[in-house]
């Protein structure tokens, strides 16, 4: 007879012991690890390489300023610098500023911590994909922010918006730990970062409208005590500002200021949806270029059409998020998060600038990795192939879009767009302070603006100030004269009063700083107007008067 124990045997060791994982699902795991390692470095590569030349322009400068007023003179920053509206932002931005200046003046240290925000937002925003994604969906993700055109290049120096990526991503993962975890107690870490982002930017304010979804899906969890917590934890990182704002002096005028922009003529347009898609494209880079546009251009050629797949990516993962895969809590608040600022912001009394719409990054990211995730469970290759050839497609245009901006500062002078490299200002910095005379002063020869820059290439521990030199030179016993251009009217007119040329630093596009001397004649010193210099008319310091 058959002996059927052998076979019930065998089928009862066989079901207590766990599968173990076939050899295509190990595989699949380690082509995502490689693909992750690959990713990651890439995005990590473009941010670190040729710091030289990152971006310094004014408000960098200005934020410098107030390091170094409370590194040499105790003025702690309660407020950070004056924006374009005439109010001050919060202190987020010269406290993160400090960590490099506090250290050293050189505008590397500055650089450095742009640098350091730049890479911790790339690697925060794949890490927060991974975990609520999977690990495919963190390739994406990370892929996607690695080489966004503007992402990028914001990443690439230390402007104010850098300083939100990694923040963002961490607020984000704190409100998933709300919403799809249901744990109260990440309502008062969703605080707390937004009230850090907030303390960096205003924008960050419009991240508040997903909280009340967060704690819609956690309703059941919370307690009274959470809400409290949260509230108090929300406030902390702008005691500063409120500090500065409570003084009798002030009372509550950049806050009213602020609020005052609610007010007078509103309007309702779709300047937030059109500044995303550029955010997210390599559109308006050829504005970087200055009077090197027309090569940008041609340069660039159709890879700014390829890169509005960006946009499309993340618009279908939104869908996808929310009606396909994964749905429920974490498609919705990954869709609040992206659509949060654009809603915000399409009623509106003061102009959208399209650099508002660089806290989308990581929302974007992270719908673009949410696409990702899906197509490569869905178990189709076509989808795989499809999802994946767009996404490797739109990051590649970026990329290389990227890589022809910075390969043009070596060759053109794109100081009407992007700025002068950092390196640059800093050389001309060094040699005004290797000729300064003990007690001297810097009188640095350029537009007030770009002026602040070379105050801070040579260092605010330094005296300086800048004056006008297509208007007029000034005379200051023991000082030297650095202009930012050797083709102005305040270069000929201090060759005429005889100061001796100290240092000239070329710059590509034909253009030099120049250092001089004091002139030995001062009372030969003054400066004819030249209204058709190109120099002047790009200062914009003409006028009917003149």
């Amino acid at each position: 007879m058959y002996d059927f124990a052998s076979v019930v045997a065998s089928a009862t060791e066989s079901a207590l012991v766990r599968p173990r994982p076939t050899i295509a699902a190990a595989r699949r795991c380690g082509v995502a690890e490689v693909a992750t390692v690959l990713v990651l470095l890439l995005g990590i590569g473009l941010r670190l390489w040729r710091p030289d030349l990152a971006q310094t322009n004014f408000d960098e400068s200005n934020v410098g300023s107030l390091v170094a007023a409370w590194k040499y003179q105790g003025w702690l920053p309660l407020t950070g610098t004056v924006s374009s509206y005439d109010f001050r932002a919060g202190e987020g931005w010269p406290w993160f500023a400090a960590i490099g200046l506090q250290l050293s003046d050189d505008p590397y240290a500055l650089i450095a911590t742009g640098l350091l925000a730049g890479v911790a937002g790339l690697l925060a925003c794949w890490w927060v994909a991974r975990r609520w994604v999977g690990v495919w969906g963190g390739v994406a993700a990370a892929l996607f922010h690695g080489t966004m055109f503007w992402c990028v290049l914001l990443e690439r120096g230390a402007w104010q918006p850098v300083y939100l990526e990694a923040p963002m991503a961490l607020c984000l993962d704190a409100l998933l730990r709300l919403g799809v975890q249901r744990r109260p107690w990440a309502l008062a870490v969703a605080c707390g970062w937004l009230g850090l982002l907030v303390s960096v930017h205003y924008t960050a304010l419009a991240f508040v409208l997903v909280v009340p979804l967060a704690i819609f899906y956690a309703r059941d969890v919370l307690q009274v005590r959470h809400v409290v917590a949260a509230a108090i934890v929300g406030v902390l990182p702008l005691l500063p500002l409120l500090m500065f704002e409570v003084n009798p002096d002030v009372r509550f005028r950049e806050i009213l200021g602020l609020l005052s922009l609610s007010r007078g003529t509103s309007a309702f347009d779709l300047d937030t949806v059109t500044s995303t898609i550029q955010v997210s494209t390599t559109y308006g880079a050829a504005g970087l270029g200055g009077h090197a546009a027309a090569y940008i251009v041609d340069e660039l050629g159709r890879w700014t059409s390829l890169s509005a797949l960006g946009p499309a990516l993340a618009a279908a993962g939104l869908v996808v998020g929310v009606v396909v895969w994964p749905r429920g809590a974490t498609g919705w608040l990954i869709a609040a998060w992206t659509l949060a600022p654009i809603v915000a912001y399409l009623h509106h009394s003061a102009p959208v600038i399209f650099h508002y719409m660089f806290i989308e990054f990581t929302g974007m990211a992270m719908c673009v990795g949410v696409l990702g995730a899906w197509a490569a469970a869905s178990g189709s290759r076509v989808w795989r192939l499809a999802v994946g050839a767009a996404i490797v497609a739109s990051a590649a245009a970026s990329a290389l879009s990227l890589l022809v901006v910075l390969h043009a500062l070596d060759q053109f002078d794109l100081s009407a767009g992007y700025g002068v490299p950092v390196a640059y200002t800093r050389e001309a910095g060094e040699a005004a302070r290797a000729v300064l005379p003990p007690g001297g002063m810097v009188l640095i020869g350029d537009d007030p603006h770009a002026g602040e820059v070379l105050r801070f290439g040579v260092g605010y521990r330094i005296p300086s100030r800048s004056f006008e030199d297509c208007r007029e030179v000034p005379y200051a016993a023991n000082a030297v004269y650095l202009l930012a251009s050797e083709q102005t009217p305040g270069a000929q007119a201090l060759e005429a009063a005889g100061a001796p040329l100290l240092a000239r630093i070329p710059r590509p596009g034909g253009d030099a700083y120049r250092v001089y001397g004091p002139p030995s004649a001062p009372a030969a010193l003054q400066s004819r107007p030249e209204p058709e210099n190109p120099i002047c008319q790009e200062r914009a310091v003409w006028d009917s008067s003149a």
